[in-house]
């Protein structure tokens, strides 16, 4: 994954990433697409996606197409976003906008507010659903699902996530998360799973479930949330300033 930010002579930012059977020709189409979006000056659907298309076709038939059948299949997601000044240096930042492309198609994904790429995919798809996310949740909500989708998808699939990077784009501009960053999240999602796993197996106990019992799971609930708190907390910038987001996420998950 690559990203840049908005430029004097360029009113949007944006971030791409790849997925095929090829590193080196994926690195290569988006490298190209990279130099394509850096060149222009609008961030509008119209101007972006016939740029994208051409520089797209361009390379299949350097590249791609002289191959034959043992050509490899490239496939990007492109996500920009507006930035314009208000004055006084502020900045107001318009909606994400998304673009699939697969070989030479491409195709801005008008009603979706996500969409996921490679191997991990139906598995990412799944997960989002269960999630209900969508680009108007918090940022603190936002970087939670993420880190959760990321932390399943290199649970249960070979060779997926295992340098994670996440990129977070916000009105103050774009904040990056490494693996030492995320590394404190997935700890706290590891203790998540393991109350989910809790309930699960109360729920469909022949044993009648005590008082007790359920109480000692909303106190693990409320221990998880402090500590997610705690780790929001300690990002520059970010603060998780309503505890009813995470509850939000906590149900949606499921506990």
């Amino acid at each position: 994954m690559t990203y840049w930010g908005e430029a004097e002579n360029r009113n949007f930012r944006f971030a791409l990433g790849g997925s095929s059977d090829s590193g080196p020709y994926i690195d290569a189409f988006n490298f190209e697409l990279q130099g394509k979006l850096l060149e222009m000056e609008s961030g509008h659907l119209a101007d972006i996606c016939p740029a994208l298309e051409k520089a797209a076709l361009k390379f299949h038939e350097t590249h791609i197409w002289p191959q034959g059948r043992d050509a490899p299949t490239l496939e990007t997601l492109v996500m920009t976003q507006g930035v314009y000044s208000t004055g006084e240096n502020g900045k107001n930042c318009g909606s994400v906008d998304l673009i699939h492309i697969h070989k030479t198609a491409v195709m801005p994904l008008l009603n979706d507010s996500a969409k996921s790429i490679g191997v991990g995919s139906y598995l990412a798809d799944y997960l989002l659903e269960q999630l209900k996310r969508g680009f108007g949740e918090t940022e603190p909500y936002l970087i939670a699902s993420a880190v959760y989708i990321l932390q399943q998808a290199k649970l249960n699939i070979d060779g997926v996530g295992l340098n994670g990077k996440l990129v977070l784009f916000s009105p103050d501009g774009i904040q990056e998360f490494d693996q030492a960053d995320i590394n404190p999240f997935e700890k706290i999602m590891d203790e998540f799973n393991h109350v989910v796993a809790s309930c699960f197996g109360k729920v469909v106990s022949n044993k009648e479930s005590t008082k007790e019992s359920m109480n000692a799971i909303a106190d693990e609930l409320v221990h998880i949330k402090r500590k997610y708190s705690d780790a929001i907390s300690n990002i520059p910038r970010l603060r998780l300033e309503n505890f009813n987001e995470l509850s939000k996420l906590l149900r949606r998950l499921g506990a």
